[in-house]
């Protein structure tokens, strides 16, 4: 098993410590635990919001195809503007 060493914030350190022995109480490892859990929720959370913007944007171009009139090529240039906009709010 490997180990990491991080730096952080005085605020950010102290208020993980305090949710962590929250969550897992005041044992040995119970901060290993939780950055276990923290990391482990972090990738998954950056997979899945990489899997939604191929999927969104696969749509996007399959149904632009759809709708092969002026007033259907406006209103899927304005559904990319909305969904980058989107996608730069969400951080993907």
């Amino acid at each position: 098993m490997g180990s990491l060493k991080i730096v952080m914030e005085d605020e950010l350190l102290k208020e993980f410590r305090k949710k962590a022995m929250e969550k897992f109480g005041y044992t040995k490892g119970a901060l290993s635990i939780a950055a276990r859990e923290a990391i482990k929720n972090w990738l998954n959370e950056k997979v899945e919001k990489s899997n939604f913007r191929k999927d969104f944007l696969k749509t996007i171009e399959e149904v632009s195809g759809i709708w092969e009139s002026e007033e259907g090529v406006k209103y899927v240039r304005k559904m990319r503007k909305e969904s980058e906009k989107r996608l730069k709010r969400l951080e993907i």
